[in-house]
């Protein structure tokens, strides 16, 4: 074999080797040297570092099924890696924790989401993984549909999740609230904590003449104390339309 004569004999059977070997997807060198390794080493390690050829991950899964997979699934799952996430899942009984779903929704990986949502292992969606969706809409509307529950029990910084890219994507934002207004999700009640927050995003959106998203805002979210508060920015930074808009919704509310 080449990989024998390119190298010095104590470097062959190194760790740096068979990871080396993993990373660039030879099985017949790894193989080759986990037969003749006496020294210890992590098929964890092998697994991570191999996770881009499949042929290298299956040859670890079926000569060491003991190995972690969590790292593993994690950085797949990061990069997309729909092949290794689809063996691993089926291959593999032992729950992997919410860090691939996560780094797979921040990705818009629509496709390792839906693979990952199929193990058996995954049954709650964290915070984090719905508010790294929302760049991505079909994502973000999967996740709400197949996790209600999580997606309701969500604590209060669900709002600022969904708003703060509003100053640099506001397009993204009207889609995300479109999408809550269409699946009926529950109006969302605003506490004196975050009626705060919340004015700083009106702000935002009324200062931009995001006319589209604020009223996206407004049906998505029970806002019916920042009516006036709106009103007032409206004509602070003349926004004679969004006046109208505000005075016609504050005469509704009496």
């Amino acid at each position: 074999m080449l990989i024998i004569s390119k190298y010095p004999t104590a470097w062959l059977f190194s760790a740096a080797a068979m990871i080396g070997s993993a990373e660039e997807g030879s099985v017949e060198a790894l193989s080759f040297l986990l037969q003749n390794n006496t020294r210890n080493y992590s098929t964890d390690l092998l697994v991570y570092s191999g996770r881009r050829h499949l042929s290298i991950v299956q040859h670890l899964h079926f000569t060491n099924t003991r190995s972690d997979i969590a790292k593993t699934m994690e950085a797949a799952a990061k990069e997309g890696l729909l092949d290794t996430i689809r063996f691993l899942s089926s291959h593999r009984t032992e729950p992997f924790g919410v860090k691939p779903l996560e780094e797979a929704a921040k990705g818009g990986h629509i496709e390792v989401v839906h693979c990952l949502c199929r193990n058996p292992t995954v049954l709650q969606c964290s915070d984090w993984a719905f508010a790294g969706s929302v760049k991505y809409p079909q994502v973000f509307q999967f996740l709400v549909s197949h996790f209600p529950s999580d997606f309701e029990r969500m604590d209060i910084q669900r709002l600022m999740y969904l708003t703060n890219g509003c100053d640099r994507d506001p397009h993204t934002l009207v889609q995300v609230l479109d999408i809550l207004v269409q699946m009926k999700v529950q109006r969302l009640q605003i506490n004196e904590r975050l009626a705060i927050k919340m004015k700083n995003f009106l702000s935002i959106v009324i200062r931009h003449n995001y006319h589209k998203c604020l009223i996206r805002t407004f049906e998505t979210f029970d806002l019916t104390n920042m009516l006036l508060p709106a009103l007032h920015l409206s004509i602070q930074f003349g926004q004679l339309h969004l006046v109208r808009y505000f005075l016609n919704a504050l005469r509704k509310d009496q």
